[in-house]
C-alpha cells in the first residue's frame, strides 16, 4: 500500500518535480547503501589524539554562592536521583534504569526480555556489532567498578527494546503499540548531567547533605563512558536524529566546562576519548542535518546549535572555521524562515515558540562569548572544508561581519531586529510565574 499511495502521489507532480524528486530518492538510497557498507566493515568510534588535546575556551560558570544555597534541596535531591539511576520522563514517575529491568507496561502493552548482566564483556559482545565491540569493551574498561550501567536503549515504560547493533539509518518505531521511542531518546539527551557539577559546587561551599564532590565528577564521567561503550557512532536508538545528538553534545560540554571551573579536568585518558566521542557527534550532526527545502523546525535549529557548541569548545582549524561560517550564514536564514513578523515562531505553538527562543539565546550568547581566535579566522575560511550537504556561500555572499574594533561578530541587521521581536513575544505569552498557555502542539 505504501508503494501504491508513493506512485499516487508522484502522478499528481509535474514531470520535472517528480523526476527530481525520485533521483532525490535513489541517490539517498544509493548513498545510505554505502555508508552501511562502510558502518558494518570497521569500527565506527573515532579514535583519540595521540598528541595531547584539551579544551582551550570556557563559556559556562558556576551560579553564584546565592543561587546555590537557594536551590540547594532541589539540586540535591534531584543529584540523588540522578546519581542513583532514577529518571521521570514523559509522567513516568522515578523509575531506575538499568539492563534487565521490568517495566511496569503501558495500559495493557508490557514488553519483556532476557538479558544477561552479570558478564559485561559477554553482554557488550552479544549486543553490539562485532566491529565495535573490541574498542566499546576497551572504553567500558575504565568505569569505575562498582559502577551500575543504564540501559540506553530501552523504553522503560512499556519495556520495548530496541538493539544497538542495528544500523541508525534502519531502526523502526511506531510499529508496535505502547512501545514510545522517545524515552529512550529523551534519556540520551542526558539533561540531567550539569545537576552533578551543580551539586559538586554545593558540596565544595559545605552545604549540608551533599557528597564528596569527586563523586559526582566520576559518576558524570561513568555515566559518559558508560553511554559511549553502549551506543557506538550510527548505530542504536541513540544515533537516529542529529536534534538528539546536538542536545546530547551541548550538555556533555557544558557539564564538563562546569566541572572544569571546578578544578576537576586532570583524566587525560578520559578527556581524548570525550573529545573523539564529540567529534563523531558533530561528524554525524553534519552529515545528517535536518534540513528541507520544503518544511523544517526547531529540529533544523538545533543542529546549528549543536555545531555551533562543538565549534566553540573544540580547538580551532580549517574545517571548524567553515562550520563555525555555515552556522552563522543559516542562522540568518532560519530566523527569518521560522519566525513571523510579530516574532512568533511559524508552528504555531507556545511551547516550541519558547523552545526555538531559548536556543537563539544560547546562539547569540556564544557567539558573543567567541574568543578572537575564532571570530577573526572567519576572515579567511575556506569554502572547501565544509563537508556538509547544504550549500556554504563564499565570504562575499555571506551577511555576518566581524568588527574589527571589539573582535566580535556581527549577524545581520534582521536577524536582530528579528531576535528581538521572538524575545518580546516570549515576554507577551507568559505570565508572572514564567508560566505560558498550552497552545499547539508540545
Amino acid at each position: 500500500m505504501e508503494i501504491l499511495n508513493l506512485i499516487s502521489k508522484g502522478l499528481r507532480l509535474s514531470p520535472n518535480i517528480a523526476f527530481k524528486k525520485l533521483w532525490a530518492w535513489a541517490y539517498k538510497n544509493y548513498a545510505n547503501s554505502i555508508a552501511k557498507m562502510s558502518d558494518m566493515r570497521a569500527s565506527t568510534y573515532s579514535e583519540p589524539s595521540e598528541t595531547s588535546e584539551d579544551f582551550p575556551f570556557s563559556y559556562v560558570t558556576i551560579p553564584s554562592d546565592e543561587f546555590l544555597k537557594e536551590n540547594a534541596p532541589l539540586i540535591k535531591e534531584l543529584s540523588d536521583l540522578f546519581y542513583e539511576h532514577y529518571f521521570n520522563l514523559f509522567g513516568s514517575g522515578w523509575i531506575r534504569v538499568y539492563p534487565g529491568m521490568r517495566a511496569y507496561g503501558i495500559e495493557d502493552y508490557k514488553y519483556s526480555f532476557e538479558e544477561n548482566i552479570f558478564d559485561r564483556k559477554k553482554w557488550l559482545q552479544s549486543h553490539l556489532s562485532s566491529n565495535n565491540f573490541k574498542k566499546s569493551q576497551e572504553i567500558y574498561l575504565l568505569i569505575d567498578a562498582n559502577y551500575k550501567p543504564i540501559d540506553w536503549q530501552l523504553d522503560f515504560k512499556s519495556g520495548y527494546r530496541w538493539k544497538e547493533s542495528i544500523w541508525h539509518k534502519d531502526i523502526q518505531y511506531g510499529h508496535l503499540l505502547g512501545a514510545d521511542i522517545r524515552v529512550p531518546w529523551e534519556l540520551g539527551r542526558m539533561q540531567h548531567l550539569p545537576y552533578f557539577a551543580y551539586a559538586a559546587a554545593c558540596s565544595l561551599r559545605g552545604f549540608e547533605g551533599f557528597r564528596n564532590p569527586t563523586d559526582y565528577y566520576k559518576e558524570f564521567k561513568n555515566q559518559v563512558l558508560c553511554f559511549i561503550s553502549s551506543n557506538p557512532p550510527r548505530f542504536g536508538v541513540q544515533w537516529m536524529t542529529a536534534m538528539d545528538v546536538s542536545l546530547r553534545a551541548i550538555n556533555w560540554l557544558v557539564a564538563y566546562d562546569l566541572f572544569c571551573e571546578l578544578g576537576f579536568s586532570e583524566d587525560k585518558v578520559f578527556r581524548r576519548l570525550f573529545i573523539a566521542s564529540l567529534r563523531d557527534h558533530k561528524k554525524f550532526i553534519i552529515d545528517n542535518l535536518e534540513w528541507s527545502s520544503g518544511m523544517r523546525g526547531n529540529h533544523y535549529l538545533l543542529n546549528l546549535a549543536g555545531l555551533l557548541f562543538l565549534t566553540a569548545y573544540l580547538p580551532t582549524n580549517c574545517e571548524s572555521t567553515s562550520t563555525l561560517s555555515f552556522v552563522l550564514q543559516e542562522l540568518n536564514n532560519e530566523i527569518e524562515y521560522q519566525f513571523l513578523d510579530d516574532g512568533g515562531n511559524f508552528e504555531a505553538s507556545s511551547s516550541y515558540h519558547l523552545f526555538a527562543c531559548e536556543t537563539l539565546m544560547w546562539c547569540v550568547y556564544i557567539i558573543n562569548a567567541l574568543p578572537e581566535e575564532k571570530t577573526l579566522s572567519l576572515d579567511h575560511y575556506d569554502k572547501k572544508s565544509w563537508q556538509g550537504k547544504k550549500k556554504l556561500l563564499p565570504k562575499s555572499k555571506q551577511r555576518f561581519e566581524i568588527d574589527l574594533a571589539t573582535k566580535k561578530i556581527l549577524l545581520s541587521e534582521t536577524f536582530y531586529s528579528k531576535f528581538k521581536k521572538i524575545i518580546e513575544f516570549s515576554e507577551a505569552i507568559l505570565d508572572v510565574n514564567s508560566e505560558t498557555a498550552q497552545i499547539g502542539d508540545n
